[in-house]
């Protein structure tokens, strides 16, 4: 993988240089020039789409055949395009072309060099947990103060087992650490 940059001034981009494999016997090298072009994503299809919803008609509404005519304006041409394929010693060479914004220098994953705005799957989940558990607790201490008449802890639902959690927890972690540390000293059978 070579920049463009130091090879050709005129272009910024990556030159990909793929060895390997063989047909008919004949090795097979290909040659991929991700060329810098900001106004595109590479993906022909997706931006058909984007700039038809923009326009407001469908992609299916325009007609193949004048899109193709005009080849002479860049912005209809293809983002990927095949250069050429053929022997160059004893190796046939594929020659590809291939026009993306993410070929440009300082340009990441999240879009215009910035972070994503999308949250994570974890940051829901935290979310929905919570969202749960209040409504738990709301709901749980209406229907106390509508059934029962409950006031204070008594209207917390499960309320006793509530209190009980320091009480759980320290006899669930007395049970982990013995069971960590084994039986002791004495092991076996012990007479009766």
């Amino acid at each position: 993988m070579t920049r463009l940059k130091a090879s050709d001034s005129q272009q910024e981009g990556l030159r990909i240089e793929l060895h390997g494999g063989k047909y008919l016997k004949r090795k097979q090298q290909a040659v991929i020039e991700l060329i810098c072009d900001k106004s595109r994503s590479g993906l022909d299809d997706e931006d058909k789409q984007q700039r038809s919803k923009r326009e407001g008609e469908s992609p299916e509404d325009k007609d193949p055949e004048s899109s193709d005519g005009d080849q002479s304006d860049p912005s209809k041409e293809k983002s990927l395009q095949f250069k050429s394929y053929g022997e160059v010693g004893d190796i046939d060479v594929l020659r590809v072309d291939w026009r993306t914004k993410y070929a440009c220098e300082g340009m990441q994953e999240g879009g215009e060099g910035g972070k994503s705005n999308r949250w994570g799957f974890f940051t829901w989940l935290i979310i929905l947990l919570f969202l749960c558990i209040a409504a738990y607790l709301i709901f749980g201490s209406w229907l106390n103060y509508n059934r029962y008449g409950a006031r204070g802890w008594d209207l917390l639902p499960h309320g006793d087992t509530i209190r009980d959690i320091p009480y759980l927890m320290k006899d669930w972690g007395k049970k982990v650490i013995n069971t960590l540390q084994g039986p002791g000293s004495r092991g076996g059978y012990s007479a009766v």
